[in-house]
């Protein structure tokens, strides 16, 4: 995998994150209304009301989509975590930790990590050729 590549697998950290975070609050939601259709759909036994039924159907079938997405997601933004954290040297782990992790720029890492820029931008290039990403695809 070529450095580029890696860089691009790194900097999708905080959008799966935020994306991650945005389907969970809507399968807590979906999960409540299931929960309260189920509900709804016992209290009318036995004469059952199918448009509830129906409902109910379909919100399960939207909550199972979500969590196969929810989980994806999960393992996309744990993989570039397990990868900054496999890095033998604390201080590459620092400087990818602050970059794609935290989303600082450079001129911050520089101030935080007390390096020049030039020396950041180095080190950088070393935790890339270091990392390893292992990529995880939307197939199961």
């Amino acid at each position: 995998m070529t450095n580029q590549m890696k860089k691009h697998l790194l900097s999708q950290y905080l959008v799966v994150k935020d994306e991650y975070r945005r389907q969970f609050e809507r399968y807590q939601e979906l999960r409540q209304t299931f929960d309260s259709l189920k509900a709804q759909v016992l209290d009318d036994m036995p004469k059952g009301d199918r448009e509830t039924f129906d409902k109910t159907g379909e919100k399960l079938a939207r909550i199972e989509e979500l969590e196969a997405k929810n989980t994806l997601l999960f393992k996309q933004y744990m993989a570039v975590e397990q990868a900054i954290d496999g890095l033998g040297d604390e201080k590459l782990k620092k400087l990818m930790r602050l970059r794609y992790i935290d989303g600082k720029c450079w001129e911050e890492i520089a101030l935080t990590m007390n390096y020049g820029y030039r020396n950041v931008t180095k080190l950088h290039g070393k935790a890339l050729t270091l990392i390893k990403i292992v990529p995880i695809n939307s197939q199961k």
